[in-house]
């Protein structure tokens, strides 16, 4: 293994279970590995496997076999698609992952950069204004306030604000629209480009890389990305960019088929009925 590797599976499996076995999803013989600093696309068939990986890999599950090497001082960060939120301010949610140490990272003039960039509606930003107390201080379940379109942004944010090495995300732009989702995919790879989000740029030399790997069903994270895997029922496999772009005939997210060479705005792959993964 290459020193620079991140990670490295080797006929890693799993699968998230519950009180009646393992649920749909399970991961079969996955071998894969890459190096720090890069931008990683997981793509295929729901029920094969993606969340559970992407579950290992942001270390919320633990392999049932096979071994696993992500280096212990790298700190991952597990998005879900249904993000959580506290009843409180949105600057406290929007820092929960921060350090109360770290005056950078959490600093008010860094999350509302990060939240501008990431297209957080102005009606949002009017909570993260220092200057109006009254909003300032407003606790709420936001969750419940938030469209589902901002909810995400949000939780993209915090995220961003963390600023861990390895960032994992499960369906980053699956409720945005297109205009969002490219520049949501701009973000992610700047994230990694730049070794974080807006940081002071006379420190970038002296950072850790940083990774992320996400899962999608559209092409421009396919594009976006520097290396693409699929997973699939009997492992998980590189594959090329442009063998993704020429696939046929796709299906969209509701099902329906469309023409790829179209310009669909989102790849995936015939599931087999009842999954969901």
């Amino acid at each position: 293994m290459l020193k620079q590797d991140l990670a490295f599976a080797q006929d890693v499996g799993g699968s998230e279970q519950d009180g009646s076995g393992p649920k749909e999803g399970s991961l079969q013989n996955c071998t894969m590995s890459f190096n720090q600093g890069t931008f990683i696309a997981l793509v295929g068939a729901p029920g094969d496997g993606k969340s559970t990986l992407m579950k290992i890999l942001g270390s919320q599950i633990i392999p049932d076999a096979g071994d696993l090497l992500i280096p212990p001082h790298l700190r991952a960060l597990h998005i879900s698609p249904q993000p959580t939120f506290f009843n409180d301010t949105l600057m406290n949610n929007l820092t929960y992952g921060c350090g109360k140490e770290d005056k950078e990272d959490g600093s008010i003039e860094r999350v509302t950069a990060v939240c501008k960039m990431l297209l957080v509606s102005e009606k949002v930003l009017k909570y993260l204004d220092p200057t109006d107390t009254d909003m300032f201080n407003v606790k709420a379940d936001w969750g419940d306030i938030l469209s589902q379109t901002q909810r995400t942004l949000v939780s993209l944010a915090r995220a961003f604000i963390a600023n861990p090495e390895i960032l994992v995300i499960h369906k980053p732009t699956v409720v945005l629209d297109d205009a969002t989702t490219e520049n949501t995919f701009k973000c992610l790879r700047t994230f990694v480009t730049e070794k974080g989000l807006l940081m002071d740029r006379r420190t970038v030399a002296s950072r850790r890389p940083r990774t992320c790997i996400i899962t999608t069903a559209r092409p421009k994270g396919v594009k976006a990305a520097d290396h693409v895997f699929r997973v699939t029922s009997t492992g998980v496999f590189e594959t090329s960019h442009e063998e993704m772009m020429n696939m046929g005939r796709q299906v969209d997210a509701e099902g329906v088929q469309v023409d790829f060479q179209a310009q669909s705005s989102v790849l995936a792959f015939s599931p087999p009925k009842g999954s969901s993964d």
